[in-house]
């Protein structure tokens, strides 16, 4: 399992995860409300300069995400399962991931990496699990709950770069749900790069997935 080295990544993600991100997870929810206005526009940053593009797959779409069906085993995770608005999104998981990342370390286990997993939404509020990947489960609280990532077939895409650009991905797969007219699940995040080792925001990784809905018969 991916470690982290610090807490400072809890930090960084707070700062980093916009409304644009989260509008375009209310999109693209299957319980989402039809909403045009829930979709915002953002200015993009400046890309860096073309040497320190990582390189595109040749099966990326127009905007350089890969998208590929997996198979998902377990992943045993610790989280606190809230509810929020965008607006509300930052004070929540400043509250939520430190006590994640706490009660993990007082049940003797290192906290993995963090993730946060979109159950389902009701007009801008979301309802979200945040916490980390745990080798072993730990003991449920009122708060705490141990759990597991969604298994199966899972559609997966790849985010270089800042938070504050995962929109693009979670678009990415929403273009390859309605390509290939499947149904798309649960959909999470895995932060796999630490920011407290790497201070570059071009050089951090996020991994986005949802699930897939059985095809039938």
């Amino acid at each position: 399992m991916s470690r982290i080295a610090s807490i400072p990544w809890i930090v960084v993600l707070i700062a980093f995860l916009i409304a644009p991100v989260f509008s375009v997870l209310v999109e693209a929810s299957p319980a989402r409300a039809q909403d045009p206005d829930v979709v915002t526009k953002t200015e993009i940053p400046d890309p860096p300069p073309e040497s320190e593009l990582p390189q595109i797959p040749p099966d990326a779409d127009d905007e350089g995400y890969s998208v590929q069906v997996q198979q998902q085993g377990t992943q045993l995770t610790a989280g606190i399962r809230f509810q929020a608005t965008v607006a509300e999104l930052d004070s929540r998981l400043a509250e939520v991931l430190p006590k994640v990342y706490s009660y993990v370390q007082e049940q003797g286990l290192e906290p993995g990496t963090p993730y946060s997993l979109y159950l389902a939404s009701e007009g801008a509020t979301l309802d979200i699990e945040a916490g980390v990947l745990v080798d072993a489960p730990v003991a449920k609280t009122e708060e705490i709950l141990p759990g597991s990532l969604p298994q199966g077939a899972a559609i997966h895409t790849m985010h270089p770069g800042p938070y504050t650009n995962l929109f693009q991905a979670h678009r990415a797969l929403n273009t390859w749900l309605e390509t290939h007219q499947r149904r798309g699940g649960k959909i999470w995040e895995l932060y796999l790069t630490d920011p407290g080792l790497e201070p570059d925001p071009r050089k951090w990784r996020t991994a986005v997935y949802q699930s897939l809905e059985s095809e039938g018969p």
